[in-house]
């Protein structure tokens, strides 16, 4: 699984975290110092090798539980923001979203907002994209 954290809604008390990278998750709740050699997922934007100990504080400040998604979740979430809004995504800005697919039965009844954020997709990220839709 990736590992990052962004907020999932402040309704649901969440957060995404895309698999590969640092286990975010564990690292934000130990503030563990120390970086990785290597994040392997598409969410580069979401691939922690250092975490600065003011952003880890921040986090834990609000943080209530974190959802880890897989880089085929954040696929089928940039898919779907494509298209139902003509919007392209970069991994990193669709993790939210996946978190929030990943959690529908738990968010079932509840009002949600996910940031659609990030423009940088690149070519390799779009063949992934468009390879489910071939």
């Amino acid at each position: 699984m990736n590992a990052a954290a962004a907020r999932l809604s402040s309704a649901a008390g969440g957060r995404d975290s895309p698999t590969g990278a640092i286990p975010f998750p564990e690292r934000v709740r130990s503030a563990a110092e120390g970086s990785a050699e290597a994040a392997d997922t598409i969410a580069d934007g979401l691939a922690v090798r250092t975490p600065a100990p003011e952003a880890v504080a921040a986090i834990n400040r609000g943080i209530e539980r974190v959802v880890t998604v897989s880089d085929d979740e954040i696929l089928e979430a940039q898919r779907a923001l494509l298209r139902c809004t003509h919007n392209l995504a970069e991994p990193a800005g669709a993790a939210a979203l996946a978190a929030l697919l990943a959690e529908r039965e738990r968010m079932s009844g509840r009002t949600a907002a996910v940031v659609l954020s990030g423009g940088n997709a690149d070519a390799a990220n779009l063949r992934r994209l468009f390879a489910a839709d071939s």
